[in-house]
């Protein structure tokens, strides 16, 4: 989370003559929300992470397919049909709308140079509002994100890692899918997700003669046919399809290292996968596995 504060703050946004950085701003949690209910809020956000697409116009197929049996939302839209997933009598709001709702209450963080001086208050389900780039709005909010898990242990930053890794070994593959290289924020979003299918379809091309198309985000048929290859053993021989699985388990907010090998650790992360997707709990590779990671 510090690196991602500090990420979100180090951007400023120049308009009227006035400057400010899209740090964040506010932090407020759904009232009368029980330790019960955030477990549901983890388990349901889980189901989202790296599988929606962004779009406000689409921003209600959050949880159920559009026509062209993909799901879309934006940053407001995934917390908030979450919470009414679970149970929760809220609206669909937007940023503003969150912050001003009487469904929710302050979480009374100090926060300095966008930094939370005093984390021990948060708690799962809360929502860190941060500046965008209207002067319009209270607080020049525009953007939300979930707190997702909390752990004493020192924060992972595989995905951070893991962009890294796709930008300096497959920078070429990262531009033809992306039109440039990702952002190193830890955020596994539509852009990371897309990069990932890239390098994978491009590994399936050059070792096993697989027809698929690098700039297409899709992994549906032919690259799940691809994908039959990539077993364990293939991990072995080509670690970069190490890093993808861990890469995107990580993104998906399991606890997964960054590794090119299969670690005791991922073959319990991909068992715990597995479990929340009602595959069979081998902890192993599958053309299923790899199709389920990225749908």
């Amino acid at each position: 989370m510090v690196d991602y504060l500090a990420y979100r703050y180090n951007q400023t946004v120049t308009k009227g003559g006035k400057t400010w950085h899209k740090g964040l701003v506010a932090v407020v949690r759904p009232k009368a929300f029980t330790d019960g209910l955030r477990a549901a809020y983890h388990d349901k956000y889980k189901t989202i992470l790296g599988r929606n697409y962004y779009s406000q116009s689409l921003r209600g197929y959050c949880y159920k397919r559009y026509s062209d049996d993909n799901y879309y939302s934006d940053c407001s839209s995934s917390q908030c049909l979450t919470l009414a997933k679970i149970g929760l009598d809220m609206p669909d709001y937007n940023t503003v709308g969150m912050y001003e709702s009487n469904r929710f209450e302050k979480v009374l963080v100090t926060v300095e140079k966008g930094q939370i001086k005093n984390p021990e208050l948060l708690r799962v389900g809360d929502q860190l509002l941060f500046a965008g780039s209207d002067p319009s709005r209270p607080l020049r909010i525009g953007h939300v994100e979930g707190v997702y898990s909390i752990s004493d242990a020192p924060q992972s930053n595989t995905v951070m890692e893991y962009q890294r890794f796709l930008n300096n070994y497959y920078a070429q593959i990262v531009r033809s899918a992306l039109g440039e290289l990702l952002d190193i924020d830890g955020d596994y979003g539509e852009l990371t997700r897309a990069a990932s299918v890239g390098v994978f379809k491009y590994m399936c091309a050059k070792y096993y003669g697989s027809d698929l198309t690098p700039s297409n985000p899709n992994f549906y048929g032919a690259t799940k046919a691809a994908a039959e290859n990539v077993l364990n053993s293939e991990v072995r021989k080509h670690p970069t399809f190490g890093y993808i699985l861990n890469g995107v388990l990580a993104g998906r907010g399991y606890d997964a290292p960054f590794s090119g090998s299969i670690l005791s650790q991922t073959t319990d992360i991909l068992a715990q996968f597995q479990r929340d997707r009602d595959l069979p709990q081998t902890g192993r590779l599958s053309a299923e596995v790899w199709y389920n990671l990225f749908n």
